[in-house]
């Protein structure tokens, strides 16, 4: 018979531990890399409810609205107004006209998703127009870590996304027009 209880060793245990902390270490940044994608994704979605929204209502008005976009170290918005309205500061609506009509969009995460755009407050990212559901075009991108979404308006009134565009094939674009 043995005098030894069956078990592990303070070494073995030590090991193991080591070994989990390595694989922990090497998994981690895939975790924040999945992190930044699922952010991305969830405020493209709700980006994308919001523009059909916009859509969809400047087809049953009479008149021209523009998209204006906003941003300051920690915060972005978009409002989409009639274009003859004074413009409105998104990120101080309390100095908008009260009774203005206006779509505001507010970010769902504005600290880990990046509005990037060639204009902004007080100069519009886009016109609508209501005959044959037409826009400038124009486009702007998305950005969560190194995770990008590239919002682009054709002047047909579609917007297309794309995942595999830079900053600079943005605003190249955007001089073009």
């Amino acid at each position: 018979m043995s005098k030894y209880q069956p078990g592990f060793t303070l070494i073995e245990l030590l090991v193991v531990i080591f070994i989990l902390s390595l694989s922990l270490l090497w998994v981690a940044p895939d975790w924040r890399n999945i992190q930044q994608q699922f952010l991305l994704y969830v405020e493209q979605n709700r980006l994308q409810h919001y523009l059909a929204l916009v859509q969809q209502r400047i087809n049953h008005s009479l008149e021209s609205w523009q998209l204006i976009a906003n941003r300051s170290v920690n915060n972005w918005c978009l409002i989409a107004q009639p274009k003859s309205a004074a413009i409105c500061n998104c990120l101080y609506l309390q100095g908008c006209e009260k009774h203005q009509e206006r779509m505001v969009y507010m970010p769902h995460s504005p600290q880990s998703i990046t509005f990037i755009a060639k204009d902004y407050y007080p100069k519009a990212l886009t016109t609508f127009k209501p005959e044959r559901n037409t826009m400038k075009n124009k486009c702007f991108l998305l950005q969560a870590g190194q995770q990008r979404a590239f919002f682009k308006y054709s002047g047909l009134g579609e917007v297309r996304i794309n995942e595999n565009i830079s900053e600079s094939a943005c605003l190249k674009y955007e001089d073009e027009n």
